[in-house]
């Protein structure tokens, strides 16, 4: 597995108006500093700088679903009020 980029440039930096741009384009975050896509399991978390509140930087986490998997720990899920958190490493 090889990492893949999307710039052709790996040492490109963000800039402000990118982030700026996607910050336009999500809407307002919330208190928790994270917003999503309606439909959609993606999930953007916003870095503020502690000095001006200003967004210095989003993480983004892509989410899907795998149809069938829940029914392979439905008796852990019922059998319990505690969620499971299920990683996978990146684009597996």
């Amino acid at each position: 597995d090889e990492r893949v980029f999307l710039c052709d440039e790996e040492s490109k930096n963000v800039s402000p108006d990118e982030i700026n741009c996607v910050e336009r384009e999500l809407g307002q975050f919330g208190s928790d500093n994270r917003a999503g896509l309606d439909g959609k399991l993606h999930r953007f978390s916003a870095m503020r700088n502690r000095a001006d509140g200003k967004i210095s930087g989003i993480t983004i986490r892509i989410g899907r679903h795998v149809h069938g998997n829940a029914a392979m720990l439905m008796d852990l899920l019922m059998a319990s009020d505690k969620s499971i958190l299920i990683l996978g490493e990146p684009g597996s």
